[in-house]
């Protein structure tokens, strides 16, 4: 079995665009970042963003990534594995 990786969950502000006119009232009032939640192996720990995959095997290969940047996580919690 390739190495292991401890599992997270991740609370983190997402950026949001929208490509249609609006007034802009209505963009200052209506606009705000989405609230995203990700877990998956914890990869890599960098100063500026972490690296989670969904999913790792046996020999060594991961899919499904995501990096976060530090400046917009919320929340970080260690998700537990329990024994068979």
């Amino acid at each position: 079995m390739a190495k292991t990786y401890p599992q997270y969950e991740v609370e983190w502000e997402d950026s949001y665009s929208s490509y249609q006119w609006q007034e802009i009232n209505s963009c200052i009032n209506e606009e705000k970042p989405s609230i995203c939640r990700s877990t998956g192996y914890l990869l890599k720990s960098g100063r500026k963003y972490l690296l989670l995959a969904l999913n790792i095997s046996d020999i060594g290969n991961c899919s499904n990534r995501v990096i976060i940047p530090r400046s917009a996580i919320r929340g970080i919690w260690p998700l537990e594995r329990k024994p068979k």
